[in-house]
């Protein structure tokens, strides 16, 4: 529950980046998308913040959950500025980080 957390929480915040003036897109399908939706891709950016909030604070419990979460979320965001103008972030990577990262999780426990 925790890896799906951290992967709204990683979309979310990825969707909210791709709605910046700054950001340098390629044609790949999410991007596209973004560009010519912008206020979609924000409200949907927003809605998956919230939802890796939820998880979280469901996870966890209140106190950790938010400190877990401000975490997860200023990691996220820095990993994220630095790394997207370098066009690491493709859907088929980012799918397969996600379900390396549960097949671990679910080993775990």
């Amino acid at each position: 529950m925790v890896t799906l957390a951290i992967c709204f929480t990683f979309i979310g915040f990825y969707l909210n980046y791709l709605t910046s003036k700054r950001a340098q897109l390629t044609n790949d399908f999410l991007l596209v998308w973004a560009k010519q939706k912008p206020k979609r891709t924000k409200i949907s950016g927003l809605l998956l913040l919230l939802l890796g909030l939820t998880c979280t604070v469901y996870c966890l419990g209140w106190t950790s959950g938010l400190l877990s979460y401000s975490v997860i979320l200023m990691t996220f965001g820095s990993l994220i500025v630095l790394v997207s103008p370098l066009h690491f972030f493709t859907l088929k990577r980012t799918v397969i980080l996600a379900l390396v990262l549960f097949l671990i999780e679910i080993n775990q426990t």
